[in-house]
């Protein structure tokens, strides 16, 4: 699973994404939300688990960054408040769980993963490609598109569209010749 952790606290940063990546997840950790912003795309994770009291930006306003071109990712919020006020401002900017520090670092891992296999067990690796975890298996989400527009406009129909795209992304390239 690909995993977004923005923490200030480098060695609580640190400590975290060491955790996770030892269980197999892959984790880009950031100490700055600046930074993350200018470097991350946002719909490429899985989960987003950020602080919410850093210095340049506060963890509600960098998730509100993250949700216009992510809004499906669930984020998990990590801080050291405790009090009702910035619990329930997390759960308004949209947060899918709330972990009060200190926290035992396998409870993160049981909360993120109740989260991302919460609907289904498959983890987007591409935009074209799916992991089902608890079967095994690889799904070209692609293919699925192919057979469902050839059970509804047929197999002729659908080599005409696809000679037509290849044509398109290559036009270039035969007007040229």
């Amino acid at each position: 699973m690909k995993i977004l952790l923005v923490e200030d606290d480098e060695f609580i940063g640190e400590s975290i994404k060491d955790y996770l990546e030892l269980q197999d997840n892959r984790v880009d950790y950031y100490p700055s939300p600046l930074n993350a912003l200018e470097e991350v795309y946002p719909s490429h994770y899985d989960i987003f688990l950020l602080d919410i009291n850093m210095p340049e930006m506060n963890g509600y306003e960098f998730y509100e960054e993250l949700k216009r071109y992510a809004s499906d990712v669930p984020v998990i919020f990590i801080t050291a408040y405790s009090d009702i006020q910035h619990i329930e401002k997390a759960f308004e900017v949209g947060a899918a769980d709330y972990i009060k520090k200190p926290f035992e670092l396998r409870e993160l891992e049981l909360r993120i993963k109740r989260l991302v296999f919460k609907k289904t067990n498959r983890i987007k690796i591409t935009k074209d490609y799916e992991f089902d975890v608890k079967n095994l298996k690889l799904f070209i989400v692609m293919a699925l598109k192919v057979y469902i527009f050839m059970l509804i406009f047929g197999t002729k129909e659908f080599f005409l569209l696809k000679a037509n795209l290849h044509f398109e992304e290559n036009k270039a390239k035969y007007m040229h010749e």
